[in-house]
């Protein structure tokens, strides 16, 4: 997994919770492997585990879970836009991320 295909995997409109977990598997496994898109898939695998370990033992809309990867899927094209213009467009856009992760706790 590299953030390209993360971003491509997050255009779906409808996800479960177990494929939302592979998905995260595949960021963490991703993340060892990439260099340049490590940090941005480690970002996107935890931001998913934490959906999923908050609503795991909830009845969810399909609209929430919608939601949900709508905010990931803008987060990802993102990161994966600046990572394309600039290092420092990179780094700004992690932070952003980071910030509103940390903002929802």
């Amino acid at each position: 997994m590299d953030l390209l295909l993360a971003t491509v995997w997050l255009e779906r409109d409808r996800a479960g919770f177990s494929e939302l977990r592979e998905f995260a598997k595949q960021c963490w496994s991703g993340a060892q492997r990439a260099e340049r898109d490590s940090a941005a898939l480690v970002l996107l695998a935890e931001r998913i585990a934490e959906f999923v370990d908050m609503h795991a033992d909830t009845a969810v809309s399909a609209e929430l879970v919608h939601e949900f990867l709508m905010e990931m899927r803008a987060h990802a094209t993102a990161l994966k836009k600046a990572s394309g213009e600039s290092d420092t467009a990179f780094v700004d856009a992690l932070n952003n991320f980071a910030a509103h992760r940390a903002s929802l706790k």
